[in-house]
């Protein structure tokens, strides 16, 4: 009697017998595999978990640190969500403590961080001119000032009140012909039709006012 022959046999079978059968044959690696991916998603799910308890935890004690033990838990997680913020805080205590080299590198570095909002950016940068400014360097003050009143980027109030304190350390200085150069085209400037200038540009604006017929 001839033997059958198996592939004519796999052939006569429909296509969902066919899959039962090579299951049949092969269970054991099917098995193997499902548990070699059960394994890696269940690792990578205890790796987010072990991670996002990690961020957690640095985030609580940035937030509820005091301020002279900020600058080690942000050196130790750098990049958790309010690490920057936590900055800010590092830097008004090393002004308290009148270091203002130290508070100006920190207000200088959160102010380059371009995915902090550009309104605490550029506020950082009023803090790093100060910075300058109480460490006897009114000349720095007055051009880190300048350079916000120059950049087109910051809102209206904020180039106008630049441009305060520009002029304002100009005066002090006794260097009128530039704060008078300065301070000019602001005190004279005039909103366009239809585009009034905002609340924080016209409070501005009138102190450079004062501030420029104050000049002699």
């Amino acid at each position: 009697m001839a033997k059958p022959d198996v592939k004519d046999f796999e052939k006569a079978l429909s296509d969902e017998e066919r899959i039962q059968l090579w299951l049949n044959k092969n269970w054991k690696k099917c098995l193997i595999a499902v548990i070699v991916i059960a394994i890696a998603v269940v690792a990578f799910m205890s790796v987010n978990y072990i991670r996002d308890q990690r961020i957690m935890k640095a985030v609580n004690a940035i937030a509820g640190a005091k301020a002279d033990e900020l600058p080690a838990l942000i050196a130790e997680n750098p990049d958790v969500p309010g690490a920057n913020l936590a900055r800010l805080r590092i830097a008004l205590n090393l002004m308290d403590k009148k270091d203002y080299a130290g508070a100006e590198s920190m207000f200088t570095k959160f102010a380059s961080d371009t995915t902090v909002p550009l309104e605490l950016r550029t506020r950082a940068r009023f803090s790093a001119a100060a910075c300058k400014e109480y460490a006897g360097k009114a000349k720095e003050a007055s051009a880190a000032y300048m350079m916000i009143f120059n950049d087109s980027t910051v809102s209206g109030g904020s180039r106008y009140e630049a441009a305060y304190q520009a002029g304002r350390i100009l005066i002090a200085l006794n260097d009128l012909a530039a704060a008078k150069k300065l301070l000019q085209p602001v005190a004279e400037s005039k909103p366009l039709a239809g585009q009034p200038l905002d609340t924080a540009s016209l409070l501005w604006q009138n102190y450079v006012v004062n501030l420029y017929n104050s000049i002699k």
